[in-house]
């Protein structure tokens, strides 16, 4: 028996699925609002629906986390405190960040307020999660790449909650770390509007060939996470909560998911184990619910080809028979079951199951696996042809009725009937604990005394208020006289405060605040000339240090990310060489990641994880870290370090730091080459996680090209980590530059990949 409480988290995207979560038997909803959420296409929730969410849950002894996990813009810092506000004072259980300015502006007005940092924050290792100690949070969601030896490792390493996830969609990429959908598809995942890209078609391409075909299109769509397998090792790993992912998903689905991890949790935490069979059922279930095909995921080591669904990116549903031919003159399809169907399935091949017709010509409404059935139908289908069955009619329905059971909390109570005094009734649950009564006298009667059996009858029904009362206690005089209608008053009385002290116990005091106060605009004057300008330059060969040797007195950093190179740019100005470290840095890449720092001779560095923030040698903040708004940016400079401005902001839609008055340590990129993707996942691997290619590195020979064709380069890093990149650059042209300069602005940042001399020469032309 296992005495730690794990919580099973569930998603709600709407009023709705929240009571089917809840009533499944979930310990914990995440929400959204209608605003700040990245899940900003989910019906969502507005302001009086959170306020009824939470009393809802709460009324249950169900907790209510609400995403606030968007990058946040300058303009709307106000209104986001002002809803943090709101959901301060209702009671929300937590709220789930992403944004470090945003955290850090918390913590100064509400430093109580309970905060879940993200996923969307990629914390990675217990050195991330000791770095941010000073925001006092208690809850990390981690990456969904992380695996349970990791989650162990980070679990005994650290004070605060760990919460994994254990079922629903994946993303390709790192989540938080995707700019793919903001600089190609428009739409920004990290402001919770992700436009899908991963789920498009595309060709692969691996030494200037296309390798694959229209069977294998979905090269970046993964399959879905279904840990219910290993769901006693996920525990085992020290986690806290147990996350099911689908905001956006349908209630039936949320009922399903809940109610089979639930099942297999409370076998654990009871027995220590979990049975074959529990097992098999609850994947029976799972199967027969929205997905994309199943994997182990990374949390229990599933790599390569066993992440991605190649053939499709959309759930075709459960196979049920294969099509033995199709009668063009009477429009009949003859198909041979695996699977029992009946009237009302709905068919991956464009139409619902109406009538059956058996071998012997009968009809029916049903039939069974292994059957030979006529279904009429006016399209031709091959043969041999797989068909799937989309809508389980009979499934459903079984669904519908499971959904009618309504979650109430147990409660204790007692009654007190003395003669010639006043009936009392107290009712408790964990916490709380009220006595009621009423104004009615208690009277004698030999004739027709109250009986237990009528107190019981009447004191139990709890009506539509979301108690139980599973324990009784009846104290009273002999042979007295109480009206039916006053029990049922009493009992009212007593529910409604019951209901009302459970739900206000949860409600916090106001907190009062100026936001001006933390919130002062910038001074506009700027006396800025070009002169001042100040270049970072990233390089990738030694033949760029000559290309930008006529600019050297421009130049204040010169970074790289390959260590030999490193080194002969520390030979050459060792005051301006800059190391940069991998954009993932996770728990078991740390000693390698010290070692090397080590070698080089604790250089001066640019970072992507939160777990260098206080290294004495940080020294810029990359663009990775989502600095996204003033405070962002402010949090990291005063503390000494260089902040490279969200590519969001600069060449997606080019939003305005209000409260930014000193930018000197600013970094605007002009000239990039984007991290679109950074990923575990590598198109090479093999389902066990081996290189198809004996380990002779293809990836900087592969491409993948989009509908539109778009061409994106792969590139390996840390581990063979991946990420993808466009293959040509995203630069401002000279009068957007001008521009940035007329506002203050004096650093910016060039990054050379394969430029020859001219071009070399061009970009910096646009700045110097």
């Amino acid at each position: 028996m296992n005495n730690n409480k794990i919580e099973l988290l569930a998603p709600a995207g709407s009023f709705d699925t929240l009571k089917t979560a809840v009533n499944a038997g979930a310990d914990a909803i995440y929400i959204g609002g209608s605003m700040f959420s990245a899940r900003a296409s989910a019906t969502n929730f507005d302001n009086i629906q959170i306020t009824e969410a939470i009393d809802y849950s709460h009324c249950r002894n169900v907790k209510i986390y609400v995403a606030i996990n968007t990058l946040i813009k300058d303009e709307e810092l106000k209104e986001c405190i002002d809803y943090i506000s709101f959901l301060n004072d209702i009671g929300a259980d937590a709220i789930i960040v992403q944004d470090i300015g945003l955290v850090h502006l918390i913590r100064k007005i509400f430093p109580k307020l309970p905060l879940h940092f993200s996923t969307q924050s990629t914390i990675s290792s217990t050195e991330d999660i000791n770095a941010l100690k000073n925001f006092d949070i208690q809850r990390v969601v981690l990456p969904r790449e992380i695996t349970i030896d990791e989650i162990s490792q980070i679990s005994k390493n650290c004070n605060l909650e760990i919460e994994a996830f254990i079922h629903g969609a994946l993303c390709v990429s790192y989540s938080g770390k995707c700019l793919f959908s903001a600089l190609n598809g428009g739409r920004s995942g990290n402001r919770g509007a992700c436009a899908q890209v991963c789920r498009k078609k595309y060709l692969l391409e691996v030494d200037g060939k296309i390798i694959n075909d229209k069977l294998s299109e979905y090269v970046l769509s993964p399959k879905d996470l279904n840990t219910s397998n290993s769901i006693d090792k996920i525990i085992q790993s020290g986690v806290t909560s147990l996350k099911i992912e689908g905001r956006m998903k349908r209630k039936e689905y949320i009922h399903v998911c809940v109610k089979s991890y639930r099942q297999l949790l409370d076998e654990y935490m009871k027995y220590g184990k979990i049975s074959k069979q529990n097992i098999e059922d609850a994947n029976y279930n799972l199967n027969r619910v929205f997905n994309r095909s199943f994997t182990n995921g990374y949390i229990l080591n599933s790599q390569g080809s066993n992440i991605i669904n190649n053939s499709y990116q959309k759930p075709i549903g459960q196979v049920i028979g294969q099509v033995i031919e199709y009668n063009k003159k009477n429009k009949k399809l003859k198909i041979k079951l695996s699977e029992n169907v009946q009237k009302g399935d709905g068919l991956d091949i464009g139409e619902n199951i109406g009538r059956i017709i058996k071998s012997d010509g009968k009809i029916s409404d049903t039939a069974s696996k292994n059957e030979i059935i006529y279904l009429d139908f006016i399209k031709e289908i091959k043969k041999g042809q797989t068909i799937h069955r989309t809508y389980d009619y009979a499934y459903e329905k079984k669904l519908e009725e499971e959904q009618k059971i309504i979650k109430k909390l147990p409660i204790s109570s007692k009654i007190i009937l003395k003669l010639n005094d006043t009936p009392t009734m107290t009712l408790k649950d964990d916490n709380i604990h009220i006595v009621q009564n009423i104004d009615f006298k208690i009277e004698s009667s030999k004739n027709s005394p109250i009986s237990d059996e009528t107190i019981i009858k009447q004191i139990s029904k709890t009506d539509t208020f979301p108690f139980e009362i599973k324990n009784l206690e009846i104290e009273k005089s002999e042979n007295i006289f109480i009206p039916v209608k006053i029990l049922n008053e009493l009992r009212r009385k007593a529910l409604e405060q019951l209901y009302s002290e459970k739900i206000n116990s949860f409600k916090r005091n106001h907190v009062n605040y100026n936001i001006d106060e933390f919130l002062i605009e910038k001074n506009n004057n700027c006396d800025k000339i070009k002169s001042d300008l100040s270049v970072f330059v990233y390089i990738t060969s030694e033949n760029q240090l000559d290309y930008i040797k006529p600019y050297i007195n421009n130049i204040q950093i010169i970074i790289s990310s390959d260590i030999n190179l490193y080194k002969k740019i520390y030979e050459f100005y060792p005051d301006k060489a800059v190391y940069q470290l991998p954009s993932i840095i996770k728990q078991n890449d740390f000693i390698n990641i010290s070692n090397l720092k080590a070698s080089l001779n604790a250089p001066r560095i640019m970072f992507s994880s939160y777990s260098f923030i206080k290294d004495k040698s940080a020294y810029i903040a990359n663009y990775h870290m989502n600095i996204y708004n003033s405070l962002s940016h402010k949090y990291y400079n005063s503390q000494n370090i260089y902040t490279v401005a969200s590519l969001e902001n600069i060449f997606a839609n080019s939003d305005e730091y209000k409260y930014l008055n000193d930018k000197s340590k600013i970094i605007i990129p002009v000239y990039i080459y984007p991290h679109l993707m950074l990923s575990e996942f590598c198109p090479h691997k093999d389902e066990l996680g081996k290189c198809i290619y004996d380990y002779k590195c293809k990836l900087p020979n592969t491409a993948i090209i989009n509908e539109q064709g778009d061409r994106f380069l792969f590139e390996k890093f840390l581990n063979c980590k991946t990420s993808i990149i466009y293959e040509k650059p995203y630069f401002l042209n000279k009068s957007q530059i001008i521009k940035y300069i007329e506002q203050g602005y004096t650093n910016f940042m060039i990054e050379l990949k394969n430029e020859n001399k001219k071009s070399v020469d061009t970009i910096f032309s646009n700045i110097i």
